[in-house]
């Protein structure tokens, strides 16, 4: 989504972001919903708490080995934790909790992965009711807390992104101490 000046020949982003939906999502109602709902929180994230959400893309950057040494899974990085929670929320709002049940069901039976059965059974057990309000900035924080042996690792990655305004005033001690 750029097009280039012909004066300058400098690239004019019309945005900054966007969801690229697969055609196979967008052909069921209901798994529709729910990723459309997944991505956008991610925006409301970024919007109300970008440091929260930089801090987070941080520890998705973590190298293979690692991921493997703590056994770390998508969801329990807080950002893509709460996404599942609003998406499942939302899509049980809209198309029904019955239809939504159904989906995510025939999502851990026609699993091809393990990984992805894993996290369709995940968010088969998500507690939607509007009393589990989600505190992304302290989950955020414990997380860091249990990766603090592979803070090394984490600074290097931060290193590598400080090009990036999004993650060029961060420090590793504001992540600690959320």
């Amino acid at each position: 989504m750029a097009a280039v000046d012909p004066i300058t020949l400098d690239l004019k982003f019309t945005c900054n972001a966007a969801v690229y939906l697969h055609d196979s999502t967008c052909q069921n109602l209901t798994g529709l919903t729910m990723t459309l709902s997944h991505e956008v929180q991610h925006f409301v994230q970024y919007g109300r708490d970008p440091r929260v959400w930089a801090y987070n893309i941080v520890v998705t950057n973590l190298c293979a080995k690692t991921i493997e040494a703590l056994g770390l899974e998508t969801q329990d990085i807080p950002i893509e934790d709460e996404a599942r929670l609003v998406a499942k929320r939302a899509c049980e709002a809209i198309v029904g909790t019955q239809a939504t049940a159904a989906y995510i069901d025939e999502r851990v039976e026609r699993g091809s992965l393990p990984r992805d059965v894993a996290n369709w059974r995940f968010i088969r057990e998500i507690d939607t009711s509007p009393g589990n309000a989600y505190d992304r900035k302290s989950k955020t924080r414990r997380l860091y807390r249990s990766l603090e042996r592979f803070r090394p690792e984490l600074e290097a990655i931060l290193s590598g992104l400080k090009d990036d305004p999004d993650f060029a005033d961060l420090n590793l001690d504001e992540a600690f101490g959320l």
